[in-house]
């Protein structure tokens, strides 16, 4: 198997340092605590998504507490490996950046949050933990939605979405590999989409 490339590394490597790219291929630790405030933002984007497929009537805050709960006082694992438990501040930082992101973009009881898609080398579909795997990505947010219009027709539109906090995000975000990649491995899981 070799390297699983992923669209933040490809993102990182080609706006900010090239070097990075080395530095993963090589598999070179880096302290994955500066990304803490994010981290629990997905984290809680997760639950609350997947909690309120079962109750939508659930509170995002009282799910918020406990993800931050959970997070300050266990820790979490990524990918099989455990994380020590991170700063409170970092956790509550992480609360309020997806409480915001569910202000502005309320889900649909379709989205997915946290989705984790891969492929192989021939861009073939595959399991994110697949020996297979070439390239993942995790999306912060997929949704299939199906519009039919009066004669009809049905559009299946594919939404990939992600949110950005870091210091160098701005509109350029819209059109970076990272984004480009994670709609590209959307598709080859939902090749029935027609727009993306």
């Amino acid at each position: 198997m070799g390297t699983a490339y992923r669209s933040t590394i490809l993102k990182l490597a080609s706006k900010h340092c090239a070097s990075a790219l080395d530095h993963y291929e090589a598999g070179a630790p880096y302290d994955r605590a500066i990304f803490a405030a994010g981290i629990a933002a997905h984290a809680v984007l997760q639950v609350i998504g997947d909690t309120w497929k079962r109750d939508p009537a659930a509170s995002a805050e009282a799910i918020a507490d406990a993800v931050v709960r959970e997070l300050v006082t266990k820790g979490r694992s990524f990918e099989g490996e455990p994380e020590p438990p991170m700063p409170v501040e970092a956790a509550a930082a992480g609360r309020e950046l997806a409480l915001r992101y569910l202000d502005m973009n309320p889900a649909s009881p379709s989205a997915r949050f946290e989705q984790g898609l891969a492929v192989d080398r021939q861009w073939k579909a595959v399991g994110y933990d697949d020996p297979a795997v070439y390239y993942r990505a995790a999306l912060d947010v997929l949704d299939v939605v199906e519009e039919t219009n009066e004669d009809g027709y049905v559009t299946r539109v594919l939404l990939v979405r992600d949110y950005k906090s870091a210091w160098p995000t701005d509109a350029e975000e819209l059109e970076t590999l990272q984004l480009r990649g994670q709609a590209a491995i959307a598709v080859a899981h939902y090749p029935e989409a027609t727009i993306v």
